[in-house]
């Protein structure tokens, strides 16, 4: 009989160490798959803060070209003004310039 209850101890315990061996695993596997879980949750956060960067940037970009629109209208603006002004210009020169060819004409007529 002791031989069978030392059997039977050594069963139990056998089977205690493979209980633990296996509970000790899935907790191994369950912070492993934790941290995977941490890591991509964290890379979303990630992707999450470069579309957000890429939004920043495009509106950043799209004020950017507004504002550029905007001087080369003016540039524009400012070309067309000085154009009208420069054939104002040469258009009294070649008025005073035919006024002074007809003053000269009748003088010597």
């Amino acid at each position: 009989m002791p031989n069978e209850t030392t059997a039977a101890l050594q069963e139990i315990a056998g089977l205690l160490r493979r209980r633990v061996e296996q509970q000790d695993e899935m907790a191994k596997r369950s912070q492993e798959t934790e941290a995977r879980f941490e890591q991509q949750r964290s890379s979303q956060e990630t992707v999450e803060q470069i579309r957000q960067r890429g939004e920043q940037r495009a509106a950043e970009m799209t004020v950017k070209m507004e504002r550029r629109s905007e001087e080369v209208k003016q540039e524009r603006e400012r070309l067309q003004h000085e154009q009208r002004q420069f054939q104002e210009n040469l258009l009294a020169e070649l008025k005073r310039h035919n006024d002074l060819v007809e003053q000269l004409l009748a003088w010597l007529v």
